[in-house]
């Protein structure tokens, strides 16, 4: 008799988490141009990734789901409209949710969709970034895209 029944999902407790305080905003932001700084190479893109959450105030996802197309340097202009997060796989026969998988996908809103204007410093960065990652590509045989 309860072989057909669904059970019930359980709730997630609410999550506590933790914001880096605007009083703790500059410390983070030395650490980190202190790390880009102290490389002899081109700055890792973890750290770039987390100034540019720090800088602008976007959220984790967007930043990781940024492009080179997303940056206007001449009009200093951060186009938000990607986001890296859990995009659900279906079975091609029953289109059903058969799980998830990483990758680029829209933004949870149309809302979201927003230009941001380019902090200096970090356009500074990005600009000696992108020539050394192109560098780096060409060296390896690749061909650089600012699809990337």
């Amino acid at each position: 008799p309860i072989a057909n029944k669904k059970l019930k999902r359980k709730r997630s407790a609410e999550k506590d988490y933790d914001f880096i305080e605007e009083d703790q905003r500059a410390l983070w932001i030395n650490c980190i141009l202190k790390e880009i700084y102290s490389k002899k190479t081109r700055a890792s893109d973890a750290a770039l990734a987390f100034l540019c959450t720090l800088l602008h105030g976007n959220r984790p996802e967007e930043t990781c789901g940024t492009k080179w197309k997303d940056f206007d340097f001449k009009e200093n202009d951060y186009h938000i409209q990607n986001a890296y997060k859990k995009l659900p796989v279906y079975d091609e026969e029953t289109m059903k949710r058969i799980g998830w998988k990483p990758g680029d996908g829209p933004l949870k809103t149309t809302e979201s969709n927003r230009h941001l204007s380019l902090d200096s410093l970090f356009r500074q960065l990005l600009l000696e970034h992108r020539i050394k990652q192109i560098y780096e590509y060409r060296k390896a045989g690749k061909k650089w895209s600012s699809e990337e």
